[in-house]
């Protein structure tokens, strides 16, 4: 029986805003938010805080319960500023085995967005 892998390049969605001086990475596959001075310091901040969320999940034995979106009012922006949603996400391959914080920016597809509440 011959096997079919088929490689499909999934990204974690992210609106990236900036009110008050501050940047604000916010990852909605997780629900995350992260902010910084400048929109790399808070991309930084933010791939930081996925790693850390999903080696809990993974050291805990949790992966199922790895996802929790974020409201859909934030989808709903995604959809308008004419990005593609992925609203039930699919798991971007090998980010469970990530060793560092760094590797997890490849993964990030950031969209510019107005300052939202």
């Amino acid at each position: 029986m011959r096997t079919i892998r088929k490689h499909v390049h999934a990204t974690l969605d992210v609106l990236m805003s900036q009110e008050e001086g501050k940047f604000y990475a916010h990852c909605l596959a997780f629900d995350i938010l992260s902010e910084g001075r400048t929109e790399q310091e808070a991309k930084k901040n933010l791939a930081e805080m996925i790693f850390e969320h999903i080696r809990f999940f993974v050291e805990k034995n949790m992966e199922p319960f790895i996802f929790r979106p974020a409201p859909m009012k934030y989808w709903n922006l995604l959809k308008m500023l004419g990005k593609e949603s992925h609203f039930l996400p699919s798991f971007p391959e090998g980010l469970l085995h990530v060793n560092s914080a760094n590797r997890i920016a490849p993964y990030l597809n950031s969209v510019d967005a107005p300052a939202y509440a």
